[in-house]
């Protein structure tokens, strides 16, 4: 049987150069298996340290901007990075501490599977440094939900990448009281602290606004409105100790934003804000002349704080 062509909705399509993707399998330290997909600018040269950028976390086809489409691969290739699209393993075998509560050995499975991911991030980003395709010092992360989850983690537990990118964020105390008492009843059995367990390991290994100090790399934050609350206490207390972090809120939007003009929009943000921190590109048009501006700033103030 053949097929004909009926319609075609967007003909420009059938002339863009898109970049090679390639399927990749390695475990992590954990002896987890892992596997993504590496794609490469479409004028890939070798021999040549290309930046990269990280998008998550299911790598299972129709690549386009990772889980939750605001990363845009393809966009990225072209623009001269190379971005790893990963599949996020299965979790570790969970804790058998007997002498602990079920809570405590419910946080150490959370951050028992938030140090796997890592590593799994963390392994082909070092096999790709060894092979001569990246610049270690120009490594990006991205990720919505549980993408950014591993980025804020990253922030606090690593020193590998220079910039981040999320969609919701973050894990905080507040969450307790922004989101209301069923989810917070549903965060509580997976083992989430309540926000008066100040001393709760989990908080002093996840939270950023209680680790401020420690935050390794600038974040921009692109959160729908009907979420943003959740990123108030991390956005504040990152800007009062001068880290580089943006904020914008896009109107009548929920987890998955659907809207054309705002996919566009966080695009294009997306790709402005990778070339700013590793390639020190700034915005040129006039639309981003302030946006540029308040960029440069933060980055002058963080460079002298550093």
């Amino acid at each position: 049987k053949e097929s004909s062509l009926i319609f075609d909705p967007n003909p420009s399509y059938a002339g863009l150069r898109l970049g090679r993707i390639q399927r990749l399998q390695w475990s992590n330290d954990r002896g987890v298996e892992c596997f993504g997909d590496l794609i490469y600018p479409p004028h890939f040269n070798p021999g040549q340290r290309y930046p990269l950028i990280i998008t998550q976390y299911e790598s299972r086809g129709f690549l386009r901007g990772g889980t939750g489409d605001e990363f845009p691969i393809q966009l990225f290739a072209k623009a001269g990075y190379l971005v790893l699209n990963i599949q996020r393993p299965r979790a570790p075998a969970p804790t058998r501490n007997t002498g602990a509560s079920i809570a405590v050995q419910q946080q150490d499975d959370i951050l028992a599977d938030r140090y796997s991911v890592l590593s799994m991030i963390e392994t082909m980003l070092s096999h790709l440094v060894q092979a001569g395709l990246v610049d270690a010092d120009k490594v990006g992360i991205t990720g919505l939900s549980d993408g950014s989850t591993t980025t804020q983690f990253a922030a606090l537990h690593s020193s590998r990448f220079k910039a981040g990118s999320v969609s919701g964020c973050c894990w905080e105390p507040s969450q307790s009281w922004l989101l209301g008492p069923a989810i917070q009843r549903q965060y509580a059995a997976a083992g989430w602290p309540p926000a008066a367990d100040a001393n709760s390991r989990l908080w002093k290994e996840m939270s950023l606004a209680r680790n401020a100090d420690r935050v390794a790399f600038p974040i921009l934050m692109q959160a729908a409105d009907g979420e943003f609350l959740a990123a108030l206490e991390s956005f504040q207390a990152l800007r009062a100790v001068q880290l580089p972090v943006d904020l914008y809120v896009y109107p009548d939007e929920l987890h998955v934003k659907r809207y054309p003009v705002h996919r566009l929009n966080i695009y294009r943000r997306n790709l402005r804000w990778f070339d700013f921190w590793l390639r020190d590109k700034i915005p040129e048009t006039d639309d981003d002349e302030a946006e540029a501006a308040n960029w440069v700033a933060m980055r002058e103030i963080w460079r002298k704080r550093r």
